[in-house]
């Protein structure tokens, strides 16, 4: 079998499986399989595949007509332009988040101190901590989980991009493995969190390989599916310094409510939130009175 016969019989079981893109996902496939790049298969049209390769191709094949996301097939995702590993323990990285990194980046510049103290709620793959870490020089971020397997995922990454010294990967229940500042914990600069924000009842609107195959407590909240951002509103102020802010991804319909939740707590001011390309609500930030 050739490259060209191989993407031309992969395109077509993807394409019977309603696979969005069938010619793309199966050269992405082969390219996998094979260890090359598509551009590298454009090249190569009639190159002869061995056997064994393609019999690998087509499993993985199978495996995204079923619906498994191709980022759990292959191990790998990229965001912000660099490569990490994802498995089912952990979210698929979305180009969404990479609109929170823009926006930490520029927080961070309003601390003229040196050595920033960051904290990354329900890290999951370490996307948002390891990126962050390569973006800002001196900066300490704790990364948090309840899940042990997704730290283990994180912690790779971070050595996978060089920054597992400017990391501690813990276990925690959002803030329960942090000690207040009050009680001479030490105060965060930012807190930035990417939690679950999707409603229980939305579960059918969802795409099916994102709803039957990612994590179930990294996606739903609760009823509203405000419940894991409210909590982290309220208790974000025990652990941020004066001055220090909040920055948390939330759903694209639930700005307004959010941000009226925040302004109730009484102990944030320039609370605002921020769309994205789409105009979409994307960001809350608010930043802790001094």
């Amino acid at each position: 079998m050739t490259v060209r016969q191989a993407i031309k019989e992969f395109s077509k079981l993807l394409k019977e499986a309603d696979i969005e893109g069938p010619e793309i996902e199966a050269a992405l496939i082969l390219a996998f399989a094979l260890r090359k790049d598509r551009f590298w298969l454009h090249l190569n049209p009639d190159h002869e595949i061995e056997q064994a390769a393609a019999q690998n191709a087509l499993e993985m094949v199978k495996k995204r007509a079923r619906g498994e996301p191709l980022a759990y097939i292959t191990g790998e995702k990229e965001f912000w332009s660099l490569p990490f590993y994802v498995t089912s323990d952990t979210l698929i990285p979305r180009p969404e988040t990479e609109l929170l990194i823009e926006r930490a980046v520029e927080l961070a510049g309003h601390f003229p101190e040196p050595h920033l103290r960051i904290a990354d709620l329900g890290t999951g793959s370490g996307i948002i901590a390891v990126t962050l870490a390569k973006e800002l020089e001196d900066v300490f971020i704790v990364a948090l989980d309840i899940s042990l397997k997704a730290l283990r995922i994180a912690k790779k990454n971070s050595e996978r991009h060089g920054v597992g010294k400017k990391i501690a990967f813990v276990v925690s229940d959002w803030f329960s493995a942090l000690r207040p500042c009050s009680d001479s914990g030490a105060c965060l600069d930012i807190i930035v969190a990417n939690p679950p924000y999707v409603a229980a009842s939305q579960a059918q609107t969802l795409q099916k390989e994102v709803r039957d195959f990612e994590p179930q407590k990294a996606l739903f909240a609760g009823i509203k599916g405000t419940e894991a951002l409210e909590k982290i509103i309220m208790d974000a102020p025990k652990y941020l310094g004066s001055n220090g802010w909040l920055l948390c991804e939330i759903g694209w319909d639930q700005g307004e409510a959010v941000k009226k939740f925040a302004a109730n707590q009484g102990c944030y001011q320039h609370i605002s939130v921020i769309q994205d390309l789409a105009g979409l609500d994307r960001l809350i930030e608010a930043q802790k009175k001094g």
